[in-house]
């Protein structure tokens, strides 16, 4: 590791200082000279290529457009999960549930549709005091739990409308109607 720098963690969003958002994906060590290297991902464009830079250059400082010195890079504080948990509590959605379906939000491959997006959802939920049924919380919990990049338009929500059925038959969680409207909002 570079002395005196602390690296990026992975799973972090940061912000380029022109205004990009992306997420650190590892960190990495260039053969040729053994330094530390972070891999980074655009946010925008789910198909984006990683983009490598080292360490030293990650966490610099730059010139800013105004010609003020800024950081090349920020980190974005991210939502953390009190308000979701907060509004499947008051909802009555068993917490395994909540769980499972976040555990899918952490898998590998994810780039937006990861656990920050649907943090960062009922967050905003919470800031604007709106309280949630229990068919509101499914759907919103579940609207990217299937995520296959490239798949065919519509094929993610169906898969993500299909787990919740399968989530909720489990558990008798949802009346009948609930069931519709939480698909409905997922789909």
């Amino acid at each position: 590791m570079s002395p005196g720098i602390e690296a990026p963690v992975p799973g972090t969003v940061y912000q380029h200082w022109k205004g990009g958002l992306y997420r650190v994906e590892s960190l990495a060590t260039l053969e040729a000279s053994g330094d530390v290297a972070v891999v980074y991902r655009p946010l925008a464009g789910a198909g984006s290529r990683p983009w490598i830079r080292p360490l030293p250059d990650f966490v610099e400082q730059v010139e800013g457009r105004d010609g003020s010195p800024r950081q090349r890079f920020l980190p974005l504080p991210l939502p953390d999960d009190r308000a979701l948990r907060a509004a499947a509590s008051a909802a009555e959605v068993p917490q395994d549930v909540v769980d499972a379906t976040l555990s899918r939000y952490r898998e590998p491959h994810r780039f937006y549709h990861a656990s920050w997006h649907v943090h960062d959802v009922f967050a905003r939920a919470a800031e604007r005091s709106a309280p949630l049924s229990r068919a509101q919380v499914l759907g919103l919990l579940f609207h990217d739990a299937v995520y296959v990049a490239g798949a065919a338009a519509g094929a993610n929500e169906a898969l993500s409308a299909l787990l919740l059925r399968q989530a909720a038959d489990r558990r008798d969680a949802l009346a009948p109607a609930d069931m519709v409207r939480a698909c409905a909002l997922v789909l």
